[in-house]
């Protein structure tokens, strides 16, 4: 028997913790397809990242950036005199498919930042999945 659900799901996953007497929280949004459907064209819906209860970022329809000052110590040395053009090539090389965690944010900060949220801290606040 086939199954052929019509509805399209929505993985939805976002971890809370703290690192360094930072609290991070990061949360991203992506349209999967359906069980098997390997032709899908997948895509990020949302993405955001706050430090301290301060957005860095926030993807939806568009890249929005908040403030950098809460992560300023990892940020790579000449970003505050590059900013404005690094954020404007950061909305143009946006990419439906990647996490911009992973893509533009790396290049913008230094790789300690990614080393915390990606590296499961041991001091999760809390983590959550859901399928929308």
């Amino acid at each position: 028997m086939n199954y052929k659900c019509n509805r399209k799901p929505c993985t939805a996953p976002c971890g809370k913790f703290i690192e360094d007497e930072n609290l991070i929280e990061y949360a991203f949004s992506a349209d999967l397809g359906t069980f098997l459907d390997v032709d899908y064209k997948r895509r990020i819906l949302s993405e955001s990242l706050s430090v301290n209860e301060s957005k860095i970022f926030v993807r939806g329809n568009e890249l929005e950036f908040g403030s950098f000052q809460s992560i300023e110590a990892f940020m790579v040395n000449a970003f505050e005199q590059n900013e404005d053009g690094a954020k404007a090539l950061a909305k143009s090389n946006l990419n439906d498919e990647e996490l911009f965690l992973m893509n533009g944010f790396k290049n913008m900060s230094a790789a300690i930042i990614l080393f915390l949220i990606l590296v499961l801290p041991e001091k999760v606040v809390s983590v959550k999945m859901r399928i929308i």
